[in-house]
């Protein structure tokens, strides 16, 4: 897809996703199995950003993605959990009052 495309689909500039991938992908790449493969962490970035992004229901997105509807809301929490583990108090600062 090109450029614009891909904002529109994931809300983020295609260079802004590599490097969220870059940080993410240790904590959501997964392991084959003999009976799957696993998704790949790129796989899994896209569907919770667009998860995210977008209004559409998650059986739609998890159609568009070739994964099951739980698959998916299990991608979207584990997404949010890591991007709260790795960057809240980094982003975040609550005022401090005495």
């Amino acid at each position: 897809m090109t450029d614009k495309q891909f904002k529109d689909n994931f809300r983020i500039h295609r260079a802004t996703f590599k490097q969220i991938l870059e940080n993410v992908e240790p904590y959501l790449k997964k392991q084959d199995t003999k009976l799957r493969r696993s998704i790949p962490a790129d796989k899994r970035l896209a569907c919770a950003l667009y998860s995210l992004g977008s209004t559409s229901e998650l059986r739609t997105i998890a159609h568009l993605f070739g994964i099951g509807k739980s698959t998916a809301v299990e991608i979207l929490h584990e997404f949010c959990d890591v991007m709260v583990d790795l960057y809240f108090n980094r982003l975040v600062k609550f005022p401090i009052t005495n």
